[in-house]
């Protein structure tokens, strides 16, 4: 997750936009492989939603924490390698 946020941030190269990206990049990773393993076996991920559906809403959440912290890593690492100019 902080590797997926990390690239998304050296993308975004300003703090916030990197956080952000980072954040909402993996929540969507998030949604598309449970809409991945849900097409692929939907009575097994209903099976395991119901037994178990605050673990699917902390996964995701947390894992929009890493991303949005990766992001902010990286973009505080293009800010760090390439400083903006102070002329414009």
């Amino acid at each position: 997750m902080l590797l997926a946020g990390f690239l998304g941030g050296l993308l975004a190269r300003r703090l916030i936009k990197g956080a952000f990206a980072g954040f909402f990049g993996t929540v969507i990773a998030w949604g598309l492989y449970l809409a991945a393993f849900w097409l692929i076996s939907p009575q097994s991920l209903t099976v395991a939603f119901e037994l178990a559906p605050v673990f699917f809403l902390l996964t995701v959440a947390f894992g929009g924490v890493l991303g949005g912290l990766g992001g902010a890593l990286g973009a505080l690492f293009v800010m760090t390698l390439f400083p903006p100019r102070e002329g414009k």
